[in-house]
């Protein structure tokens, strides 16, 4: 039997995902770590969605997204802060 293709922020949705990404709740790029527990797998919609909320977490800005993709993206962005906001890698928020 073929493993499943499940995104944790969607789930199953049309069309249905053809990969899935590793997204990292608290991003590397912010200075998150590479380890199973701050990893969970995305469809490539909702990876951009997370970080475009991170992004406006960051700013100051509106946020939009489903409400799993906010709660990821205010996890992620809550870890950060608790870190003492640590210098973001160039290029993080293009």
């Amino acid at each position: 039997m073929a493993k499943s293709l499940a995104c944790q922020v969607h789930g199953y949705h049309w069309p249905r995902p053809r990969s899935l990404d590793d997204h990292h709740i608290y991003p590397l790029g912010m200075g998150g770590l590479d380890v199973r527990s701050n990893v969970v797998r995305v469809c490539p919609t909702g990876h951009r969605n997370i970080h475009a909320a991170i992004r406006a977490l960051v700013a100051g800005g509106a946020l939009s997204g489903t409400r799993r993709e906010i709660m990821l993206a205010r996890s992620g962005f809550e870890q950060w802060r608790a870190a003492g906001e640590p210098t973001v890698q160039a290029g993080f928020f293009q």
